[in-house]
């Protein structure tokens, strides 16, 4: 089956150690929309935290798409424009932020272009957070919100002994009512129940008229399993974690060796 889109994780993936877009990375890419193939880039990060990287690899129209917030947002990348979202309302932060202050864990809530932390004084996780996926921060608890208020996604950000900690602590309950990703040792991310890049994916393919079966994926960690569930060619990174290479369809090299490049060689583009 022809491919008609890539959909590829972000960090650790299309981007080095180095934290760029490798020079035959963007090549491929560049073949592979000269093609006809939409190319999708598919993120934990906001549409700000990316901006950086659209111009060199051709996404500057509104019929390029870029899937953040770990699918809570498809955006159009030239505008920002929503096409679909999946977010939580100010009582999801509150249940969060209150279990925060029960286990003094650092929390913070994400819109598209702020990041409220909980608590004051905000930690250097958190300020790291904000300036590399370039939006402001404020600190805001939930009373300083009007009842409407919607975010991306709550993120509690601290030591991985704190996180292993909330893991713990969060019941069966909660993980059925959240989508829950933990892409780093120290993030742990809640998003709507209906919030996955797969759904996005899914979702933003629908769109277009595309079929899965037309659609290759790649990534490296557990936040990129729904898109190999639900993507006809999954390609997993030499680097991915082994639950993600035993869902693939191929392992590719890692991502400072090209490995994007070589999968939209070997199977968009041949």
């Amino acid at each position: 089956m022809t491919i008609k889109l890539i959909a590829t994780d972000m960090d650790g993936t299309l981007l080095g150690t180095d934290n760029n877009v490798s020079r035959g990375n963007r090549e491929a890419i560049l073949a592979a929309k000269a093609a006809g193939i939409h190319v999708v880039l598919c993120t934990g990060r906001p549409l700000p935290g990316i901006a950086t990287y659209l111009n060199p690899l051709g996404m500057t129209t509104d019929t390029d798409y870029a899937i953040a917030y770990n699918g809570a947002l498809v955006q159009t990348c030239a505008s920002g424009t929503v096409l679909l979202q999946h977010e939580l309302a100010l009582s999801d932060y509150a249940r969060f932020y209150d279990i925060s202050q029960r286990l003094r864990v650092d929390v913070h809530a994400e819109d598209d272009d702020m990041l409220y932390a909980g608590q004051s004084p905000t930690s250097e996780r958190t300020r790291t957070e904000a300036r590399l996926t370039f939006i402001k921060l404020a600190v805001r608890t939930p009373d300083d919100f009007a009842r409407d208020k919607r975010f991306a996604k709550v993120m509690f950000i601290d030591a991985p002994n704190k996180i292993d900690q909330l893991q713990a602590y969060l019941g069966e309950t909660i993980r059925s009512e959240y989508t829950i990703v933990q892409s780093e040792p120290y993030f742990l991310e809640i998003l709507n129940q209906k919030a996955s890049k797969g759904n996005a994916l899914a979702g933003l393919a629908a769109t277009l008229h595309i079929q899965p079966d037309e659609v290759m994926v790649l990534g490296d960690q557990a936040n990129d399993l729904s898109m190999f569930d639900y993507a006809g060619t999954g390609i997993a990174m030499g680097n991915a974690i082994p639950t993600v290479k035993a869902r693939a369809t191929a392992v590719t090299g890692t991502n400072d060796e090209d490995g994007v490049a070589q999968a939209i060689e070997r199977y968009a583009l041949r």
